[in-house]
């Protein structure tokens, strides 16, 4: 299993925003083959959005970047300080 956590600073005041986008890509993403899990996250304060998932294999935990990178851009192009944060875990299961 892969996790996928993707992080945004977009600054204070974006949550509206981040949660359009949420709501446009929630269903396309949890339709996608490998997926099993997915939890938006937001710390309104920091100005930081992200999400967190997980898939079965790294291939499909890659293969999700493109879904939102051309939404992301038309909304929140002018907010964006830098380019979203994209990383790729193992998820590793303890022993019981």
């Amino acid at each position: 299993m892969f996790a996928r956590m993707v992080t945004l600073q977009l600054g204070p005041g974006q949550l509206a925003a981040t949660q359009k986008i949420a709501n446009a890509q929630d269903p396309i993403v949890r339709a996608l083959p490998g997926f099993q899990s997915l939890t938006w996250l937001h710390n309104e304060t920091a100005g930081e959005y992200g999400s967190f998932s997980l898939w079965d294999t790294r291939e499909h935990a890659t293969a999700v970047g493109g879904v939102g990178d051309l939404q992301l851009s038309d909304e929140l192009k002018e907010a964006l300080a830098e380019r979203p944060r994209v990383q790729i875990f193992e998820v590793a299961v303890a022993e019981t």
